[in-house]
């Protein structure tokens, strides 16, 4: 007598248990390789804000924004400021050429 081919409830509860406890033990790689793709990012996006201000510099006698004044397309005017929490826009902003 021939067995029948097909799959039994049981069977089919043991694959999907068998995926479930795979996908559980995927899912804290998966965070760990997204939090390390977020990391490398950062980090680009840093690395290309220090080559901005090193174009800077080199376009203004090796001094960065910081120590040119306003008249000369830096800010250090701005920070005699108190509240220097509201100038902060301009370091980016005459940065923007060399960050593209």
């Amino acid at each position: 007598m021939r067995k029948p081919l097909a799959i039994t409830f049981i069977e089919v509860l043991l694959i999907i248990t068998a995926l479930l406890v795979l996908a559980a033990m995927l899912l804290p790689a998966l965070d760990k390789a997204k939090a390390k793709a977020s990391r490398v990012n950062c980090m680009g996006n840093l690395k290309q804000i220090g080559i901005g201000y090193r174009l800077w510099a080199n376009d203004n006698g090796d001094l960065f924004p910081f120590q040119q004044s306003v008249t000369n397309g830096g800010w250090a005017d701005l920070l005699t400021n108190a509240n220097q929490g509201t100038n902060c826009w301009t370091n980016y902003f005459i940065l923007g050429n060399e960050l593209g």
